[in-house]
């Protein structure tokens, strides 16, 4: 048996309810790359959403805890970004997933919307970083992106350009000599 520890994909997605993939016994939807996945990989059965917004979902899957626990109840308002803390980080006082596998060695990777504060710089144990310049969108095209740093517009469908980054990152840490990563592809 492999002493090496295993590489960790956590596919994240808004508004998307398990019954609609066929892994989850649904005979009438085609997702045939899930199903594929969840074959191979470990299928959460029993996981509940703890809200019915973004943004405490997204605390919650982070940091473990409930929204009643890290305080996120409702999604945050890139409105009023201007009201917000200096590097706003609405989950800064907590120990998260990420960090916790970055401690042990693990390579990690948040590609996608974050939706916790400003997203300019790695927040809560990522190390790379391709997410959406702000939390909420107008539209799923011409979105303004962060890729580590570089501010850049996707053009394309921001699925498309978030799922091209993640074959990207899986391919660059391809190699059995790598340490393990956790790549965190969140999808809104």
């Amino acid at each position: 048996m492999s002493s090496r520890k295993p590489n960790i994909l956590l596919i994240f997605v808004d508004n998307q309810p398990a019954n609609m993939m066929g892994c989850y016994g649904n005979d009438e939807i085609f997702s045939p790359h899930l199903d594929e996945l969840a074959s191979r990989g470990v299928l959460f059965r029993n996981a509940f959403c703890p809200n019915s917004m973004c943004s405490p979902c997204r605390a919650s899957m982070l940091t473990g805890l409930m929204p009643s626990q890290h305080g996120v109840h409702t999604w945050l308002d890139d409105d009023i970004m201007d009201q917000w803390p200096e590097n706003y980080n609405a989950i800064a006082e907590f120990e998260t997933l990420p960090e916790k596998l970055a401690d042990a060695g693990y390579n990690t990777a948040l590609i996608g919307k974050y939706h916790l504060g400003f997203a300019d710089e790695p927040q809560n144990g990522f190390k790379h970083w391709v997410t959406m310049a702000t939390g909420m969108m107008d539209s799923f095209y011409g979105v303004e992106m962060n890729d580590n740093g570089q501010y850049l517009t996707a053009e394309e469908h921001s699925v498309d350009y978030f799922t091209e980054k993640s074959i990207e990152y899986l391919d660059d840490h391809a190699d059995k000599d790598e340490p393990p990563y956790c790549l965190i592809p969140a999808w809104p």
